[in-house]
């Protein structure tokens, strides 16, 4: 293993360590790493290559999903009953939090969508069921959503009409306001219009479409 993947690795045990201050610590040396030519070369490499004994970036990815899961958890448990200034740095921390996995998502993907459509969804998936996550994180996986996966032709393709069905009723993501909305509307009818060989889209994008037009009512109505 390179030297450049072996501080990346030291830095993904660090992240997963039980000390909350041993784990932020970590974080913008994590940052930092999965900006470093080297490790993103070797990481873009062992990706490519889909030979799992390696670390790549979805590996990393895995790495990152538990250290948020900590870090959540730890805000979760915490006294709820603070001063005006602790709520606020804790707002903050979340906010942190979310921007840490859009930060990730855009370094691994920068060059080329290099993590699975499925590790995607999955982290969708399982944010947004968990009632407290979906609270919180509910609006950046909307826009992981959007941005990450319904922009990338290779991953929607990838989605078969039954998950997409599961994945609207289940995720049932409002978009934080109009303009959204139809940005989600104007996707996926660049979807639909980009893939008229593929007989599902076709289906797929009347119901996006009603579901997420229904939610912008909501929005608004609410």
């Amino acid at each position: 293993m390179s030297l450049a993947l072996n501080d990346l690795l030291i830095c993904c045990r660090q992240l997963e360590h039980d000390r909350a201050t041993e784990r932020r610590k970590e974080v913008e040396k994590f940052k930092r790493l999965i900006q470093d030519p080297e490790t993103v070369q070797h990481l873009d490499q062992h990706s490519d290559s889909k030979q799992g004994k390696y670390l790549n970036w979805d590996a990393v990815f895995r790495v990152l999903q538990k250290y948020i899961q900590k870090e959540t958890e730890c805000l979760r448990t915490a006294k709820p009953n603070v001063s005006t200034s602790t709520q606020a740095t804790r707002q903050k921390k979340m906010q942190e939090i979310s921007s840490l996995v859009k930060y990730f998502i855009k370094c691994a993907n920068k060059r080329a969508p290099r993590l699975k459509c499925q590790e995607l969804l999955n982290y969708i998936m399982e944010t947004v069921k968990d009632s407290s996550n979906g609270a919180i994180y509910g609006a950046d996986c909307s826009n992981i959503l959007l941005k990450d996966i319904l922009s990338v032709r290779k991953y929607w393709c990838e989605i078969s009409q039954q998950q997409w069905t599961d994945y609207i009723i289940t995720l049932r993501i409002p978009p934080t306001n109009a303009q959204e909305g139809r940005r989600v509307d104007e996707r996926v009818t660049g979807m639909h219009l980009q893939a008229p060989s593929t007989r599902q889209h076709s289906v797929l994008w009347h119901r996006v479409k009603m579901f997420y037009s229904l939610r912008v009512l909501w929005k608004q109505c609410s």
